[in-house]
Order: structure tokens, then C-alpha cells, then sequence
């Protein structure tokens, strides 16, 4: 309990840390807001100061440093900011598209811990066979090669060849929203994109754990005693090689959250992902640093429940 309250404690001070960086990082990018805001046919015509007029309202003329603060101090009243583009709270718009990266992101990992957990266990039981070599070298070959690498062949394959699902959207035009057949229909595609590099991850870390709680000292001894083969993997080797799994799922949940950006962006699913790359293009700093920090507390807390979990999984961990 001291353990947890100590990493609680903590997070505070890493998420401000985290803000700190990104707010710099995005004050210093190239680009203006003011010019983004601003129709390209007008902005000829508008003059230096009516730009910096606007540039003022918007506090753009402060230093960083002051900017910053005045931001901090409504962040931690649950306040951050109004988008530049559509002028709504930063909150509210974030709010608004938090369940469909939850639903990619989650269906994602749900089919990558299932069939990579699954196949690595049968590489592991099935070692140095035809059917072993066959899963290392695809595991490779997956995390090998990028997410959107998988994305455009599967929009070249199975939606421009074949027609069998859509690219692009979350539903079709005058169809039901919500969780429908429809919906469903179009995740197919950008679920198994974004699922391809995490599967390779979990089969190699599920195969690798597999052999090291196979190869333990008391297997073999349940083994020497006459336990059957099934019941001996059911309760030695299977909960064993589920320990390293806990860890890579808190581990990988930021590369799921990075993916998820581009995989947004090339199917035009409307999440954070999308909101994000399109607050990039229009300069849009408060919605920026807002998802920079919804992702940030999301990765502090995962890796937060990963320690908990661990040390249920595994009775013989106690943290200090």
C-alpha cells in the first residue's frame, strides 16, 4: 500500500514535468495560429497590426514562461483552454472523441493479447517444429515493419481489390451510429492495422515466458510426480508466462496511443488521433497541449495499474 501511495504521489509531479516539455515544445514549433486561423484570402489584406491585435487576445505576446503559468493554474482547475479553431473547451472537444480511440484502442489490444498470447503459447509448446520457425519469422516481420505500412495494404487489398470493408469514416452516410454492424464493418481494417505490431509483440514475449516457466524446477518436479501434461501447464506453466504479459501490456499502451494517431489519420476515424494531427496543422496550441496531457496521464496511470496487477498475478512480489 505504501508502494502505491509513494508512485501516486509521484504522478503530479511527473505529469507537470510532461507539460512543461510539451508546452515548450509546442510554443517553439514553427507556424503561426494567428495565420492559421485567418482565411488565406484575407490575410493579405489584413495589416501587421491587426495580426498583432489578435496575436494579444489570443496571449500569444507573453513569454513562454508566463503563458505556461497562467495555463497551469486553470489546468488544475479542471480548465484548459478553448480551442483557437472552434472556440469550444479544450475539455469538452477532447471528451467528445475519448470513446472511439477508447473503442480502436482497446479492440486493438483485446485481438492482439488473445491471438499473440495464443500463438506464442503454441510456438513455445511446439519449440524448434515447422510451425515455431513459421511464428518467429512472421513476429519478426511484424514488428519490423510500421503499422501504416499494414494499413495501406490492407486498404489496397481488401478495400480497393477485394471491396470488402470501407476505408474511410466510422459509419456510412445516413446509417444508425452507435454500436452497430456498420460500425463494426469499418473497424475491421484500422483495428487489425493498428493490432498487427502488438500481436508480433505479445507472441514473442508470451513464447519466450512460456519456455522459462516450461523449463522451471518445480514443472519438471510435478512432471516426475506423474502429473498429466494438461495439468500441469493449467496450473504451473500458464499462470507463470502470464507475468511477463501484464508488464508488456502497461509498456506498450504508449505505442498503442502513437499508433493510434496514424492509423486515425489514414482511415479518418474520427478519435484523438485525428484531433490531434488536425490541432498540429492549424496550430491549435491549447488543443495540443490537452491531449498531450490526457495521453501522458493515460500512460502514468496504465503503468500505474501494471505494478498493482504484477504483484497480484505473481503473490511472490512485494514492492519496498
Amino acid at each position: 500500500m505504501e508502494y502505491i501511495l509513494r508512485r501516486l504521489a509521484m504522478v503530479p509531479f511527473l505529469l507537470i514535468g510532461i507539460t512543461i516539455i510539451t508546452y515548450v515544445m509546442i510554443s517553439l514549433a514553427p507556424g503561426d495560429p494567428v495565420t492559421a486561423l485567418i482565411n488565406p484570402e484575407e490575410l493579405n489584406v489584413r495589416s501587421a497590426e491587426e495580426l498583432d491585435a489578435i496575436r494579444e487576445e489570443l496571449g500569444l505576446n507573453d513569454p513562454i514562461p508566463v503563458r505556461y503559468v497562467l495555463w497551469l493554474k486553470e489546468a488544475v482547475q479542471g480548465n484548459l483552454g478553448y480551442s483557437y479553431q472552434s472556440d469550444r473547451p479544450v475539455l469538452d472537444t477532447i471528451l467528445d472523441r475519448l470513446p472511439e480511440t477508447i473503442f480502436l484502442s482497446g479492440s486493438s489490444m483485446v485481438v492482439a493479447m488473445l491471438v499473440g498470447g495464443t500463438l506464442g503459447i503454441i510456438s513455445a509448446r511446439k519449440q524448434y517444429s515447422v510451425l515455431d520457425y513459421v511464428f518467429s519469422i512472421t513476429a519478426f516481420f511484424g514488428l519490423s515493419v510500421p503499422n501504416f505500412f499494414f494499413a495501406m495494404i490492407g486498404i489496397f487489398v481488401f478495400a480497393v481489390k477485394l471491396e470488402w470493408f470501407p476505408v474511410f469514416g466510422m459509419y456510412t452516410p445516413g446509417e444508425p451510429t452507435g454500436l452497430t454492424l456498420d460500425m463494426l464493418h469499418h473497424a475491421v481494417l484500422p483495428v487489425t492495422a493498428l493490432a498487427v505490431p502488438q500481436i508480433a509483440e505479445y507472441m514473442r514475449y508470451s513464447r519466450a515466458a512460456t519456455l522459462d516457466a516450461i523449463n522451471a524446477e518445480h514443472v519438471t518436479t510435478a512432471r516426475a510426480k506423474g502429473l498429466a501434461d494438461r495439468a500441469v501447464f493449467r496450473r504451473h506453466v500458464f499462470r507463470n508466462s502470464l507475468i511477463p504479459m501484464v508488464t508488456i501490456v502497461g509498456l506498450s499502451l504508449p505505442g498503442v496511443i502513437g499508433g493510434s494517431f496514424i492509423i486515425e489519420t489514414i482511415f479518418s476515424w474520427p478519435g484523438i488521433g485525428l484531433l490531434g494531427y488536425t490541432a498540429v496543422l492549424q496550430r491549435d496550441y491549447p488543443l495540443q497541449i490537452g491531449i498531450a496531457l490526457m495521453a501522458a496521464a493515460a500512460v502514468l496511470l496504465a503503468n500505474l495499474a501494471t505494478d498493482i496487477t504484477y504483484a497480484l498475478v505473481d503473490p511472490r512480489i512485494r514492492y519496498e
